[in-house]
């Protein structure tokens, strides 16, 4: 009986995980996405900020929060990379692009978790 204990609190663990690792992925798949190029620097902001955020939810246990942070993350993104393909069809020269995305998209990550 203590055995069956032992084995539903390693699944629920491992499941934990797994979810957290689930929302490090859909945050690594959006950052490759949404950036001109994918092996930039600027990528690894994204993907920090959402390593950071899932080690905090797993420590807290609130991966609900990570959850809806990350929907919103990548539905706002989303949204940003249409208004900057608008913006950028009249004007070509905008460097700033780069590093917008992954702030924003950064941003609204941490905010999210933070407001949850």
């Amino acid at each position: 009986m203590n055995a069956d204990k032992n084995d539903s609190v390693v699944f629920a663990e491992l499941r934990s995980v797994l979810t957290a690792a689930g929302y490090i992925l859909v945050v690594a798949i959006a950052s490759t996405l949404l950036l001109p190029d994918p092996t930039a620097s600027a990528g690894t902001l994204i993907v920090a900020v959402g390593c950071l955020l899932a080690a905090h939810s797993l420590w807290t246990g609130n991966l609900d929060r990570l959850g809806y942070a990350v929907f919103a993350a990548v539905l706002l993104a989303f949204g940003l990379v249409g208004l900057i393909a608008l913006v950028s069809l009249s004007d070509s020269s905008l460097p700033a692009v780069e590093w917008l995305v992954p702030v924003a998209f950064s941003a609204v990550l941490c905010g999210a978790y933070l407001l949850q």
